[in-house]
């Protein structure tokens, strides 16, 4: 039988207002090493160029994470009559747990240099010398670890679990919609969240919302659409991030010329090792050392990758211009014969639509008043007329005004692909 702090711990949250924490294991969790690196690790990359509030932390989302699981098993009695109370502790570790294999400025230097954190987060909660795997197998047993790391992968055999962190409508969304839009000082990503609770059910083994709630999810999902809009495509955010990846770039072809007077060890080692870096040293690699990399780069003899990191601290941003696709397509041919120095000035982004499809793992299922299962999409007008819209791709090139044009005063796309040619 689960045993309960005799006082529980209280986090307090500006979107929650108290997490609350009652079970010793979750608590212990918390405490650990590895989840405590999450308070160096930004949510939201680089968008606090652009909104200067998101400096929220994966700590603070995974803890947001944890409270609304915790908020739907106590409030929701068709899922919680069905989880035994191994399978809620369960869930609330992997809802706890979902990210603790972020790297630093999370999602951008995972695409820079391609790997996963899902299966970064995977690897710490398996390695057998994490203090996380240690606390799952010692509080519980052996299995436990492996259940935890089965519903992060989405491979666990009741879907109640891995639904309730990984659809979509889970924690980990409805927690970062409300929280990245807090941070941000935006209205968009506010919704409903009690309501959707409310219509929360469960049919043929799978999380369901009755046919009530259906402006509830428009609502969230709406609400999703404007924040990929305004807030995680901004182009300051995006700029910011394309030049932590030209250092990137610039470090590794230095490297390979041997003509680096630092080691820059960690950020080699996972570029060289990726998921396969050891848990010890990965978890050792957080946004704190990557800013000590990039003033390292100031002391190097490149004078390219001394600009670079000038740059990055100074906040000295590309520009950017909306593109049409054959000029985005005239860029990469030209883009791929540049020179390397030429390449560090100038980026591409292709921009689509990743709030809703409304198919495949996207389907949001309705019971509706009758008891049938139908997708969102046939019961409502406005998810309807979402997924049948279609987003053409948006291109963006990313370049530096004082290189290509000393007036600034780049419109078009025009003056950049000459200057690339």
């Amino acid at each position: 039988m689960t045993t309960y702090l005799t006082d529980a711990k209280v986090f307090r949250d500006p979107i929650h207002n108290y997490i609350l924490v009652n079970e010793p294991l979750i608590w212990k969790l918390i405490n650990t090493y590895e989840f405590q690196r999450l308070h160096h690790i930004h949510q939201l990359g680089g968008t606090f160029q652009a909104f200067h509030g998101a400096e929220h932390t994966r700590f603070g989302h995974s803890l947001g994470v944890y409270e609304i699981v915790r908020q739907i098993l106590e409030k929701v009695e068709p899922i919680a009559e069905l989880l035994d109370e191994r399978e809620q502790l369960l869930v609330f570790s992997a809802a706890l747990l979902h990210d603790v294999g972020h790297g630093p400025f999370s999602h951008a230097l995972e695409s820079i240099i391609g790997f996963s954190h899902e299966d970064m987060s995977k690897k710490v909660i398996m390695d057998p010398d994490s203090e996380v795997h240690q606390l799952l197998t010692s509080e519980m047993d052996e299995a436990f670890a492996d259940e935890v790391e089965a519903i992060i992968a989405k491979r666990h055999p009741n879907q109640i679990l891995v639904e309730l962190i990984s659809g979509q409508v889970d924690a980990d969304r409805m927690d970062y919609l409300a929280r990245d839009a807090y941070f941000a000082g935006v209205p968009y990503g506010n919704y409903d969240m009690t309501r959707i609770m409310r219509v929360m059910r469960v049919a043929n083994g799978h999380i369901v919302f009755k046919e009530s709630g259906i402006h509830a999810l428009e609502n969230y999902i709406m609400s999703r659409y404007h924040m990929y809009v305004q807030v995680y495509n901004h182009p300051a955010g995006r700029a910011y991030e394309f030049l932590l990846e030209k250092i990137v770039q610039r470090l590794v072809l230095l490297r390979e010329q041997d003509e680096l007077s630092f080691d820059y060890p960690l950020l080699f080692e996972l570029y060289d090792q990726k998921a396969s870096m050891p848990v010890s040293r990965y978890i050792q690699f957080d946004e704190h050392v990557m800013f000590y990399y990039i003033r390292m780069c100031l002391n190097e003899t490149d004078i390219l990758l001394q600009d670079l990191a000038n740059r990055f601290l100074r906040r000295q941003l590309l520009k950017y211009v909306d593109v049409s696709k054959e000029e985005a397509e005239q860029f990469e041919m030209l883009f791929a014969k540049a020179s390397a120095d030429k390449q560090m000035y100038a980026a591409i982004e292709k921009l689509e639509n990743q709030a809703f499809s409304g198919t495949g793992d996207e389907t949001i299922t309705i019971e509706t008043r009758n008891g049938e299962l139908v997708p969102l999409t046939e019961v409502s007008l406005v998810m309807g007329a979402l997924q049948e819209q279609t987003y053409a791709a948006e291109y963006r090139i990313f370049y530096y005004p004082e290189i290509i044009d000393a007036t600034k005063k780049v419109t078009s796309a025009d003056k950049i692909l000459a200057w690339l040619g």
